[in-house]
């Protein structure tokens, strides 16, 4: 009788050490994957800045330093996966033809205002407050070929609006002056 009690003590922890060890092989993975996901999180490539301006119907002039997504693979990046993005600061896509441009914000972490322009600069639309994540088509409503996005909350605060000008290198009327970017935390 003391036999089997013994042998049972040992298959079960057998069967443990088994599972133990079954688990370590499964989770172990799992981690080193969830690692990798959030390190592609915290440090994002940047794109190379140039200045850009806005003059408000108004006339009052609001500054902003925006990285450049002028290809199709920084276009299709853009703001992906940035956990933060400050006040003056932004994205600018850039377009050679004009076209009705679509976009959307899946792996976006924060809301944005997208502001689309014409082949002169001026505003043709802003979309403010774009849900981050969301798979839903923004679109300009009218030809353009750029979309500014900024800080969500930002173009309301500042007034911007349909019409104001904006002033870059892309539209021929604003210095080009590049920074060269590298890749920083987040």
């Amino acid at each position: 009788m003391r036999e089997g009690y013994v042998f049972g003590l040992i298959k079960n922890h057998l069967s443990f050490l088994y599972a133990a060890v079954g688990a370590a092989f499964f989770v172990a993975p799992l981690g080193v994957h969830a690692m990798s996901s959030t390190s592609q999180i915290d440090t994002v490539q940047r794109l190379d800045t140039q200045p850009l301006m806005i003059r408000k119907g108004s006339g009052k002039q609001v500054f902003f330093t925006v990285e450049v997504a002028d290809d199709i693979g920084e276009q299709r990046t853009g703001l992906m996966y940035r956990t933060a993005l400050d006040a003056g600061e932004g994205m600018i896509f850039l377009y050679d033809q004009p076209r009705v441009i679509g976009m959307w914000m899946k792996n976006t972490l924060i809301p944005l205002d997208m502001i689309f322009m014409d082949q002169a600069g001026r505003v043709v639309n802003v979309h403010a407050q774009a849900e981050p994540g969301s798979l839903t088509s923004i679109r300009s409503r009218g030809l353009s070929v750029a979309v500014l996005e900024i800080k969500g909350g930002d173009a309301q605060a500042l007034g911007l609006q349909a019409g104001d000008q904006v002033f870059h290198c892309h539209f021929g009327n604003f210095p080009c002056e590049t920074t060269p970017a590298e890749a920083v935390p987040d």
